[in-house]
This record gives C-alpha cells, structure tokens and sequence, in this order.
C-alpha cells in the first residue's frame, strides 16, 4: 500500500481503539447497560489501537 494511505489508515484504526476505550470506561463508570459485554468493547479497543500503532510505525522510515 501507498506510505500515506497506510498513516491514514494506521490513525483511523487508533482513532477506533481509543473510542471504544472510552465507550467502555463510560459504560461501567455510569454503569449503562451496552447489547455486548465491555470485556469484548475492550478487547476489539487494544486490537485496534495495536494494528493501528504498527502500521504508523511500519510507514516511516527506520531511524539510524
């Protein structure tokens, strides 16, 4: 893939983890009722944030 379509992609995927981060520590602070379990809000969070952390840091160069 193009270098820059990979950062975009790489930001969007974080930009998800860290929303759904926040959806989750929203739901059990107010302790709202979501149709799934927040363990599975949590996991799908780290997976984004982990995929979108390394295709930003795949797309730039390796320092010397």
């Amino acid at each position: 893939m193009n270098e820059k379509i990979t950062r975009y992609v790489g930001d969007a995927l974080l930009l998800v983890g860290l929303l759904l981060f926040v959806l989750g520590a929203t739901a059990i602070v107010f302790d709202y009722r979501i149709g799934v379990h927040v363990a599975v809000v949590g996991a799908l969070a780290l997976i984004s944030v982990g995929v979108g952390a390394s295709m930003k840091r795949s797309s730039r160069p390796p320092a010397i």
